[in-house]
């Protein structure tokens, strides 16, 4: 997604500082930003979740009807929950986290992330 919505765009600033007359800055794409933003709070959110609650209870060798159940039952109480936590570690992602350490952060606080949803779908 990084490719398509760059989180951070180069322009190039004119100087005087005796012959380069070039400098690079590094701005914050606002717009991709709250694209990205948007797409992992909605599409993404709401089918990760729903695989989540209806993979585990497949694996557990819950009838796929129930599992059905169970998803359409428990996504939303799981997505206000993730909506207290995942847009301020997004915003934090997006803006300040380097593209080559977002892999990491995310996977810190998915680790705790995951704890809660295996203690909600037991």
């Amino acid at each position: 997604m990084e490719s398509r919505f760059p989180g951070f765009t180069l322009k190039k600033v004119e100087v005087d500082d005796g012959g380069k007359g070039v400098e690079v800055e590094k701005r914050l794409d606002v717009w991709n930003t709250l694209i990205k933003f948007g797409l992992d709070q909605t599409v993404g959110a709401v089918v990760n979740v729903a695989l989540y609650l209806g993979g585990t209870r497949l694996l557990r060798g819950v009838p796929p009807v129930e599992c059905w159940q169970a998803v359409q039952e428990q996504t939303w109480p799981v997505m206000k929950a993730g909506y207290k936590l995942w847009p301020a570690v997004n915003v934090i992602q997006h803006v300040f986290i380097p593209v080559e350490r977002k892999t990491v952060v995310g996977s810190m606080v998915g680790l705790g992330w995951g704890v809660y949803l295996a203690l909600f779908a037991a």
